[in-house]
């Protein structure tokens, strides 16, 4: 076997095996989520809105974060922790369209928007 064809054979093994941990993943925090939103939050343009689950409680707590656009179509899946008492959340939209939502807890990553393509993917995989 020549080594091009074992290097196309371990990246799609790698993609496979981060496909299968992604869907595992969703899949528990869809199930924990609770069947209503704790919180919802539209964006000052209206162009997305967030519904926030709890996934577990304690400390930390795990959230699970759905992102819709205008259309109340899902585009995004997000889980985050957060530590009770101990969060911030803001949209940035300094120049128009807004390009993140921050739920800040710590060292939390903001969630982009538009969310990546890959992220569009991750939330249609069942």
């Amino acid at each position: 076997m020549s080594a091009k064809k074992l290097t196309v054979k371990i990246v799609v093994l790698i993609i496979a095996i981060l496909l299968i941990a992604n869907y595992l993943n969703t899949s528990k925090a869809r199930k924990q989520a609770t069947l209503n939103p704790y919180k919802t939050r539209i964006s000052p343009n209206k162009e997305y809105k967030i519904e926030m689950y709890y996934i577990s409680f304690g400390e930390p707590m795990e959230l699970l974060f759905r992102v819709f656009d205008k259309k109340n179509n899902l585009i995004a899946e997000y889980t985050r922790e957060a530590w009770p008492g101990a969060v911030f959340e803001a949209w940035v939209c300094e120049a128009g369209p807004c390009t993140a939502f921050i739920f800040e807890t710590g060292d939390a990553e903001p969630i982009r928007l538009p969310p990546t393509w890959l992220d569009r993917l991750r939330s249609k995989i069942p």
